[in-house]
């Protein structure tokens, strides 16, 4: 979480919102161990609302999912929101889950 969170630092984005589940044995479809480097993962559910223009809340979407990002992430669900037509500014809504290895 806190890679998350680094990842915001220094940006021309606002997070107004963070929640964290409780992380849990990650499974794959059929309901088996999710396995990384044959070691079991974990998964830690996150969602967020964050503020911001355009480019900056694209940009920081691009962070979490890239290869730089400090982890795996999936995201399950992004909402994107105009709150400010004329200064370009967006809301996002992202519920995304945070894989970790189990060690």
């Amino acid at each position: 979480l806190d890679s998350l969170l680094e990842q915001v630092a220094g940006a021309t984005l606002h997070l107004t919102d963070v929640n964290q589940g409780t992380l849990e044995p990650a499974k794959d479809a059929e309901g088996s161990p999710l396995m990384l480097d044959g070691l079991p993962c974990l998964r830690l559910p996150i969602s967020l609302t964050a503020e911001g223009r355009f480019h900056a809340v694209v940009a920081f979407v691009e962070r979490l999912v890239g290869a730089g990002f400090p982890g795996l992430v999936t995201i399950a669900r992004a909402h994107l929101a105009v709150k400010d037509p004329l200064n370009a500014q967006l809301t996002a809504s992202i519920q995304l889950a945070l894989y970790v290895v189990e060690h």
